[in-house]
C-alpha cells in the first residue's frame, strides 16, 4: 500500500515519535494509513532540527522497548515444542527464529545506545593540555641540555656518539 501525501506538522511528528518510542520501525509506521512516505520522514529529519532531536530521543526509548521485547522472547519457551503425530517434538525452527530476533535487537541496541548496550568500554577524557611557548634561545638551551644528557647516556652504554650540537 502506498503511503499518503502528508504534510509536516507537529501533530504528525508526535505520532511518528510516539510509535518509534514503542519500538516500531519507520518503515512500518510509513505503511500505516495517514502516515507520510518514508522518504518524506527522512527529508524532514534533515530539514527540521527539532524533529531530529525528538526523533533521536524516541529512538533511544524505542531501544528500551525492544530490549524489553527481547527479554520476553528469551523467557518465552511456549513455542519451543510442537506436537507432531501426537508426540511433543522440539521446534528448532522456532528457537532459531527467536535467536535471530534477539540477536537483531542486541545489534540495534549496541549501535543506537552503545554506552549502555555496547560491548566496548568507552573512556571519556576531558581536561586541558598546556603548551608553553619557548623563545628561540630557550629552545636552543633545551636542545643542548638534552644532547648533553644523551652524551652521558651514550658514554654509559659505551657506544659511539656523534656530537650534533650546533656551533
Amino acid at each position: 500500500m502506498a503511503a499518503d501525501k502528508v504534510d509536516y506538522s507537529a501533530k504528525i511528528v508526535k505520532k511518528i515519535c510516539d510509535m518509534i518510542e514503542t519500538g516500531e520501525s519507520v518503515s512500518k509506521i510509513c505503511r500505516m494509513k495517514g502516515m507520510p512516505e518514508k522518504k518524506s520522514v527522512y527529508r524532514w529529519l534533515a530539514k527540521y532540527p527539532e524533529f531530529m532531536e525528538e526523533y533521536m530521543a524516541a529512538k533511544i526509548c524505542g531501544v528500551e522497548a525492544l530490549v524489553d521485547q527481547m527479554m520476553d522472547i528469551a523467557n518465552d519457551s511456549s513455542m519451543d515444542f510442537k506436537e507432531v503425530n501426537g508426540k511433543k517434538t522440539f521446534d528448532g525452527d522456532h528457537v532459531q527464529r527467536s535467536r535471530l530476533r534477539i540477536d537483531t535487537i542486541k545489534w540495534v541496541a549496541t549501535k543506537l545506545v552503545p554506552r549502555l548496550y555496547g560491548d566496548r568500554t568507552q573512556v571519556d577524557v576531558s581536561g586541558e593540555v598546556g603548551v608553553k611557548a619557548l623563545s628561540d634561545d630557550q629552545l636552543k638551551m633545551k636542545i643542548v641540555s638534552l644532547q648533553k644528557q644523551m652524551r652521558i647516556e651514550a658514554k654509559a652504554l659505551e657506544g659511539d656518539f656523534k656530537d650534533v650540537t650546533p656551533k
